[in-house]
């Protein structure tokens, strides 16, 4: 079930009404459809945020209700203010029945990696990937599991495994996630207190003696 977003019609173009809005607690947004369907917005502010908040960065589709009539929608992009880091702008796209769209979807890791309880380092080198999709078939998130992981070992684009439904546009060979070797330095370290461990257990057993 889609969630359900609030918006206006938005009359204020240009720099300076645009900051008036934004001082009003509106921020300006635009639903983009086929050619020539495009609706200007604005969004509550604290409304906005709060449902970014329940949706948790995931991609999922929204309905939106503007003049008494509801778009199935998905958020296209957020603009943020490069200090504070709060949206200053937001774009969605309509989502036609049975017609493909690209959506940009998080990438998150699931369980500990093999590799990582023997001190190696797990690093995510893909944090989203864009698919081609039919609006039933999108998913909030594409979920990977690095259990299996050894140091060394990467899982890629090839290896992830979707509904065949679902088309990644990045390269089969990119990368997601690598379990790195353990620096030199941190390896030597443990090492080291190993050998004092084993030399103060031999020096107590011998005082037991």
């Amino acid at each position: 079930m889609a969630r359900v977003l609030n918006v206006e019609k938005r009359e204020e173009f240009g720099t300076s009404k645009v900051k008036k809005l934004r001082r009003s607690g509106y921020i300006p947004g635009v639903i983009y459809g086929h050619a020539g369907e495009n609706y200007p917005v604005k969004i509550n502010i604290k409304d906005f945020e709060h449902f970014l908040s329940e949706i948790h960065g995931e991609t999922q589709l929204i309905t939106i209700k503007l003049d008494g009539e509801e778009k199935q929608v998905f958020i296209k992009e957020i603009q943020r203010d490069p200090l504070y880091g709060k949206p200053i702008h937001v774009d969605f796209q309509i989502a036609y029945a049975g017609e493909k769209i690209e959506l940009t979807v998080p990438v998150i890791l699931k369980g500990e990696a093999k590799g990582e309880k023997l001190g190696g380092l797990v690093e995510q080198i893909t944090r989203e990937l864009t698919i081609y999709v039919v609006p039933s078939k999108s998913i909030p998130h594409i979920e990977v599991d690095i259990t299996d992981l050894g140091i060394g070992d990467s899982i890629h684009v090839k290896d992830l495994g979707l509904d065949p439904d679902i088309e990644i546009l990045e390269p089969p060979d990119t990368p997601i996630v690598t379990v790195l070797a353990p620096k030199k330095g941190v390896v030597e370290e443990e090492a080291a207190e190993e050998e004092v461990g084993e030399e103060a257990a031999a020096e107590e057993e011998e005082k037991t003696e």
